[in-house]
Formats: structure tokens, sequence, C-alpha cells
């Protein structure tokens, strides 16, 4: 058993990182009083931080690959998960909170056909690329249509007069 120095408590060796500057060849600090003091510390020097941690990929960016896939392959559903959050982020500019307040204000219906929308890849967020804001969530076969008619309400309303002249 080890004390800590910072906050006094007793604990076993495997709660305290090695080093070769200390006798006992552990540090003084226990691995939770390690890990607060360099989060308070990271707050404080966010950019430093940032720096210091691009340089270190950068100097081994196999090393950060290879532990991101131990970790996908460890926590698959995790991983799905950051996936559409960066996604949604990345392409759309919102987040799951949003697309799903979203879904809810359209009763999980279609924003088109008003189907019910599946779950997963049966939704779709559709999007002004223009103005790159989120207009809704479709169905496949309804946000496929719109692709096809390139967002243009010309094409879209002769598309209309074309069924109507064959109803």
């Amino acid at each position: 058993m080890i004390r800590c120095t910072k906050c006094g408590a007793r604990k076993s060796e495997a709660n305290f990182y090695r080093t070769t500057r200390n006798r006992s060849g552990f540090r003084s600090w226990c691995r939770a009083c390690c890990a607060a003091d360099t989060r308070k510390w990271t707050a404080a020097h966010r950019e430093q931080a940032r720096a210091a941690a691009k340089r270190r990929y950068e100097a081994h960016p196999e090393r950060y690959r290879a532990a991101s896939l131990r970790w996908r392959a460890a926590h698959p559903e995790r991983a799905r998960e950051a996936d559409l959050r960066g996604r949604l982020k990345r392409k759309y500019g919102a987040t799951v909170g949003q697309v799903l307040r979203l879904r809810e204000a359209q009763h999980g219906k279609c924003a088109i056909c008003n189907e019910p929308l599946g779950p997963g890849h049966g939704t779709h967020v559709d999007h002004d690329h223009a103005k790159k804001i989120v207009r809704g969530l479709l169905c496949g076969g309804c946000n496929k249509g719109l692709g096809h008619f390139r967002d243009s309400l010309v094409i879209v309303a002769r598309a209309a007069r074309y069924l109507q002249k064959w109803q």
C-alpha cells in the first residue's frame, strides 16, 4: 500500500503510475489525482494542450490509428454513435438531439409523403446544399426523388403537370 501525497489516501500499487525518478518506482500522486490535475491544467491551457496533442499525433499517427481501431472493435455500438454524431455535424451542422426533435415534430413521418420513417438507413436528412440548412427528414424514395429533380421547383412543377396530364 502506498500513500498518495495529494489526497492522502492509502492505495494499492495498481493505483499509481510507475516512474524511474522515485526510489519506490511509483509516482507520489495516485492515478485519480494525476488525472484530476491533468484535466485542470488542460482546461486552463486549452490551446497549448491541443497543440501538444497535435504534435504527438503527427509524430506517431500509426499508434493513434491502431488505438482507434482497437477501441472501435471493443465498442462497436459507441463507435457507430460517434460516427453518426460526426456525420450529422460535418454534413449538416446538426446534432443528434436536433434530428430527434425534428423527427418528433414530424410525428415520425416523411415530410413529403407522410409515410412512417424507418429506423437507421430508412431515414434521410434533407438539407439545402446552398444554404447548408436542414429542411426535414425524408424516406428513401422521396429523398431520391428530390435528388433526381436536383432540388429544382421548376422541374418538380413540370413533373406535377406531367402526372396531372395522364390522370
